[in-house]
Parts: structure tokens; C-alpha cells; sequence
């Protein structure tokens, strides 16, 4: 029975930018569905799980804050079964996924890391992304589109003045947005076009504009995409992909456990599922 009684935690409201509802959704439903099946799941906000001490095995959980993933990765060496686990939250950092995509070969944009410090910056590709690598994105000044050299010196400006130190930069692909959600265990794969839902949280959707629908294989979109969260060591996950005229797929964003907002009944089942199993109590 001690693996059927499971602590839930919630994220919280800064790490859920324009989305706050939709996260609370989706780890609602797989609260229900677990208690369905027989689960007993405590509950707690970020910030009160921080004192708790309730003893659960089996921690269930979409936090991102630093002080509570510390708490985490403390309960995880104790034996705790932590589901995602903390080394796959930091392995989606986008420092440590660009590197581990590359030795994975996950298809991926052409990437450098720069130094905000840098004297002389140089634009590396005619058109780029610049992205924070030292936290999650919880801003639209985190992910910036650049077309001009003066516009990449202005950005990187800001960056550096908003305390980081490194910044990725991705080559910017041309070709249709998808965005994906799955559950690694499971056959559970969900794709769409953001654009088409008006899905977003800051409007970068408008950057590569209407999908044109290029032809390209599902089947090989969902063994990238499971292949790149066997990578990461996700269990709950989402991301952002570029499908480019030709078919081919590039994975542009990887997330642990987002919204699920177009999928989330079915979603949250497989992500139950998942949970159960890795209780030890399926």
C-alpha cells in the first residue's frame, strides 16, 4: 500500500508564463486519474512541499524551482522515486540537451554557445534564436528572433544586463512549427500545429507564420521524438520541432512536462499509466 500513496506537486504560477491554467489542468486530470485507480495523491504547492515531511515514496511532480528540485534530488538519494526525475529536469537545460542531442545525433539546428561578455560578437548564422541556458523560460526576452547584426548586439546587450553569462544560439529554420507532447512507456504521441490553435505563450508562433503542411513521416517524428526524451531521461514531455519543406524533422525545444492543452484527457491517462508503473503498483 506504500506505493500507492503518491505526493503531488504543483507548479508554480512563474514557471507557467500565459499557461497557468493549462498546467493546472492537466496535473488536475492526472490526479483524478490516479485516485480512480486507487491512488492516494497528496497534494502541495511548490512552496509548501519545501517544510513537508509526510514521507512519501512515489513524488509526482511539475516543479522547477531551484530550493524544491534541491529538495528533490535530496529525496531522490534517499530512495525516493521521483517522476520526472531531477537529472532528467536539468538534462532540458539548453546547454546540457544541445550536447547531448549531438552525441545522440538527434536532428537539431546548427548551435553555438557565446559569451554575453564577448568584445567582438559576430552574428553565426544570417538569421538565429538567442535563448537563455541558465534557467527556464518564464519571459518573451528569454527566446529572442534576430534578423540584423545590430539587432543580435542589442539583444545580446539585454541578456548579459539581465545577469546571464552564456547564450545558445540556434540557427533559424525555415518550415512548418509542430508542437509534441508523449509518455515515454507508452505508445501515447500527440502532434499540431500551434499556429492553427493559436497556441502560444509569446507570439514567436508568428515568426515562421502559417504552415504550409509539408509532407513528412509520422512514424519517424515519433521515434525522434521518443528517441530525444530516452535521451534526456523524461518520462512527461513536450517540445517544438520544424518540419522543413523537404520533410525533414529538427527539434527545436524539448520540454519536461508541459500542458498537454489539445490532448489533455488521453494525455493524462497515459500519464498515470506511466506513474503506475514506475510506482512498482500498475
Amino acid at each position: 500500500m506504500e506505493n500507492r500513496i503518491i505526493a503531488g506537486i504543483k507548479r508554480r504560477k512563474e514557471f507557467s508564463p500565459n499557461h497557468v491554467d493549462n498546467d493546472a489542468a492537466i496535473f488536475a486530470l492526472c490526479v483524478e486519474n490516479l485516485r480512480i485507480n486507487g491512488f492516494q495523491v497528496n497534494l502541495y504547492e511548490e512552496e509548501e512541499f519545501l517544510t513537508a515531511d509526510n514521507g512519501e515514496q512515489i513524488i509526482f511532480h511539475m516543479a522547477r524551482h531551484h530550493s524544491t528540485l534541491l529538495k528533490l534530488k535530496e529525496l531522490e538519494q534517499s530512495g525516493c522515486r521521483v517522476i520526472n526525475s531531477t537529472r532528467a529536469i536539468d538534462n532540458c537545460g539548453r546547454l546540457p540537451m544541445t550536447g547531448l542531442f549531438s552525441k545522440a545525433d538527434i536532428p537539431q539546428p546548427r548551435t553555438v554557445v557565446i559569451s554575453t561578455d564577448s568584445l567582438t560578437p559576430i552574428t553565426p548564422f544570417p538569421q538565429l534564436w538567442l535563448k537563455r541556458c541558465d534557467a527556464h523560460t518564464i519571459s518573451a526576452d528569454d527566446v529572442c528572433f534576430v534578423e540584423t547584426e545590430a539587432d543580435f548586439n542589442q539583444k545580446l546587450a539585454g541578456f548579459a544586463k539581465r545577469g546571464s553569462t552564456q547564450i545558445v544560439v540556434n540557427e533559424h529554420l525555415e518550415g512548418d512549427l509542430v508542437k509534441f507532447y508523449g509518455v515515454s512507456g507508452t505508445p501515447f504521441f500527440f502532434w499540431f500545429y500551434p499556429y492553427e490553435m493559436n497556441h502560444s505563450k509569446f507570439g514567436q508562433e508568428e515568426v515562421n507564420g502559417e504552415p504550409r503542411k509539408y509532407a513528412f513521416s509520422e512514424t519517424e517524428f515519433a521515434k525522434i521524438s521518443h528517441s530525444a526524451a530516452h535521451v534526456l531521461q523524461l518520462d512527461i514531455w513536450g517540445g517544438d520541432a520544424i518540419i522543413a519543406p523537404d520533410g525533414k524533422i529538427r527539434i527545436i525545444d524539448f520540454n519536461d512536462f508541459p500542458s498537454f492543452k489539445p490532448c489533455r484527457e488521453i494525455a493524462a491517462k497515459a500519464i498515470a499509466g506511466r506513474v503506475m508503473f514506475l510506482s512498482g503498483e500498475s
